[in-house]
């Protein structure tokens, strides 16, 4: 079992009884083997598939409030090394507005079976978040298996808008 370290998503909450549950977890599931890993990751900042790509966004996995002295070669190596990772694929764009995770991908795009990737769309021009997305759309459209072969691509519609008490948009 991998232990990452959780700093609250990049320092913006207190983590600390979130990390706590991995501890309850090795207890209790009588885990003998745990390694702690000094690299702070949270699960929605990437998603694996089980042919080994990973998609991810550079403004989550590359963030400098999460592992401020590592570089995206050094994240690539680490990952390959602990996850076994095949391909990585990594989203330069696609934000919501709200997400205070700086843009974690599993709120933006998943893999599905056969090489399938869902992902939000937006299709008001008017939406602020339609900029963001559109990109994030054609860069998942240039990106390929590590066989070479295209995904297959499956738009969620973006709903509509939702607000916190205060007037905030809620991602």
């Amino acid at each position: 079992a991998l232990n990452f370290t959780l700093n609250g998503w990049g320092g913006k909450y207190d983590a600390s009884n979130d990390n706590k549950i991995n501890q309850h977890l090795v207890q209790h599931c009588k885990l003998k083997e745990v390694e702690n890993v000094d690299f702070v990751l949270e699960g929605g900042g990437l998603d694996i598939d089980d042919e080994g790509h990973l998609l991810t966004t550079e403004a989550c996995l590359l963030n400098k409030k999460r592992n401020k002295h590592v570089s995206k070669e050094q994240v690539e190596t680490k990952l390959t090394t602990l996850l076994g990772v095949k391909k990585f694929l990594w989203l330069q764009s696609g934000r919501l507005i709200g997400d205070d995770t700086d843009s974690h991908v599993d709120t933006l795009a998943r893999f599905a079976p056969n090489q399938t990737i869902i992902y939000q769309g937006c299709q008001d021009e008017n939406d602020p978040q339609y900029g963001p997305l559109i990109e994030m759309k054609r860069e998942l459209e240039e990106f390929t298996t590590k066989d070479k072969l295209p995904f297959i691509l499956f738009e969620l519609p973006l709903p509509a808008p939702q607000f916190n008490k205060k007037g905030d948009r809620l991602p």
